[in-house]
């Protein structure tokens, strides 16, 4: 997928909002999934927002109905207007995110052994929105890693806390962005379907028919 489609698509999952928000896990965050605390943008403390030179004091949080991303909860100033960021910072933020997320793919499609555009695509927009995927969702990393990959317990490890307990239910990522779960489950499919002596290997054990 050429560079400039890789953005769209991660530009209509995060959506791009010159305001300060609150994502689904209440984190501050402005522009394209731009994380204000990880970047230390943000003082939560005192509720100030620095960006290169200038500071934005955020007076109050609230509920505001965006144009296309539905309801959000926003910063607003002491004038008690949302607080705006200017597109020229947004698009730095997004450069350097951007430029962050393929590098960690690069490493990880290297540690794991893989070598396909299509999943390396797939994997830049998870590490844009996820970057501790690799560690949080250490199960299904662990299978897609090695020459022995097990393509559907990744993507099951994807899903839920634990596939072989679904009474325990989905998985705190799932909850939180099923449709970019969705994605990554997508890519993972693709490259099954090129292994399918492995995908029908690991189904044997699944189903003892082969192995103990």
């Amino acid at each position: 997928m050429p560079v400039k489609e890789v953005a769209t698509h991660i530009e209509k999952r995060e959506g791009n909002l010159n305001l300060i928000y609150k994502d689904t896990e209440d984190i501050a965050t402005a522009g394209i999934g731009h994380n204000l605390e990880a970047n230390n943008e943000i003082n939560v403390a005192e509720n100030i927002v620095t960006i290169g030179t200038d500071e934005y004091k955020i007076a109050y949080w609230d509920d505001f109905e965006t144009e296309k991303h539905g309801k959000k909860r926003v910063a607003y100033g002491a004038d008690n207007k949302p607080i705006r960021i200017p597109n020229s910072v947004i698009e730095g933020w997004y450069l350097e995110d951007s430029k962050d997320a393929r590098a960690r793919s690069t490493a990880q499609v290297k540690d794991l052994g893989i070598q396909d555009p299509d999943f390396f695509d797939a994997l830049v927009s998870v590490n844009f929105q996820f970057p501790a995927w690799h560690e949080e969702m250490e199960n299904a990393y662990k299978a897609l890693k090695g020459e022995d990959k097990k393509w559907l317990t990744a993507i099951e490890n994807l899903e839920w806390v634990d596939p072989k307990n679904p009474e325990k239910g989905n998985s705190k990522w799932w909850n939180q962005s099923r449709n970019r779960v969705q994605d990554f489950q997508k890519a993972i499919r693709k490259l099954a379907a090129k292994d399918d002596t492995a995908v029908l290997m690991e189904q044997w054990v699944r189903d003892d028919n082969v192995f103990a």
